[in-house]
């Protein structure tokens, strides 16, 4: 079902994204209805889902994206019913919300047009988030594969609700030594049009710095842009990374 694959720049095909994605895309194929990615703070997790969600509408799979971060349920059953163009007055009570949801959805399943929600930061939502995905799986169990959820969150969230599902777990993993100078070096070529070689010693500060983060990686390539700019014939040594990562820390209040 899906063809080759259009990866956008911003997109770093590490072994552990590209199988996250893979196996994520697969869940679509194989019927089952539930994927739960996890990854600390940086990992890639909204890189993984955005890639996902576009692969899946290059399918011709219709994809609902919700930000769970800062909501309560209620809050994500209007941004879901939002989503499926579902327009109703704001005074309508959950129960019927719910039913209109589910009016869509079955809508949906009789014209066999399959449907995903991915939900990113589930860890961060306003409250339990239980409530909300115990009901979407519900609906999931009758729509006969044509609902798909896949969340997101920090590896400490740990759903109840999920206990005893057939779940497809997927756990997004630092990158290695040799992922970590790629992406750095990737990056500042889409930037600069040219390549910057790192010697040993300044590849090794930046392993040890970034300690596999894309989001630390992708915020000392941005660093190390300014300073290549700003001094072009400077060289990039173990103490030029080591300086520029004093970004990185915490500034101290006056």
């Amino acid at each position: 079902m899906f063809g080759r694959r259009k990866t956008p720049a911003w997109f770093f095909e590490s072994e552990t994204q590209v199988e996250a994605v893979s196996r994520l895309l697969y869940l679509t194929e194989s019927g089952n209805p539930l994927g739960w990615l996890t990854g600390s703070g940086g990992s890639g997790r909204s890189t993984v889902i955005e890639q996902v969600r576009s692969e899946l509408k290059s399918a011709g799979i219709s994809t609902i994206f919700l930000d769970a971060s800062g909501m309560d349920c209620d809050a994500l059953f209007w941004h879901l019913a939002t989503s499926l163009h579902i327009q109703t007055a704001a005074s309508v009570s959950r129960f019927e919300l719910l039913l209109r949801i589910r009016d869509e959805l079955l809508g949906r399943m009789q014209c066999r047009i399959r449907t995903a929600v991915l939900i990113d930061n589930l860890h961060r939502s306003a409250g339990n988030p239980e409530p909300f995905l115990s009901w979407l799986l519900a609906q999931a169990e009758q729509l006969d594969g044509c609902l798909y959820l896949i969340g997101a969150a920090h590896p400490a969230t740990k759903p109840a609700v999920f206990a005893h599902l057939p779940l497809l777990r997927i756990h997004l993993l630092p990158f290695s030594s040799a992922e970590s100078i790629s992406f750095i070096e990737d990056l500042l070529i889409a930037r600069s049009g040219h390549r910057i070689s790192f010697d040993q010693p300044a590849s090794q500060a930046l392993v040890q710095l970034c300690n596999g983060n894309p989001a630390r990686l992708v915020r000392m390539a941005s660093l190390l842009e300014v300073v290549q700019k700003t001094q072009p014939d400077l060289r990039i040594d173990r103490e030029l990374i080591e300086s520029v990562a004093e970004e990185f820390a915490p500034r101290r209040a006056a």
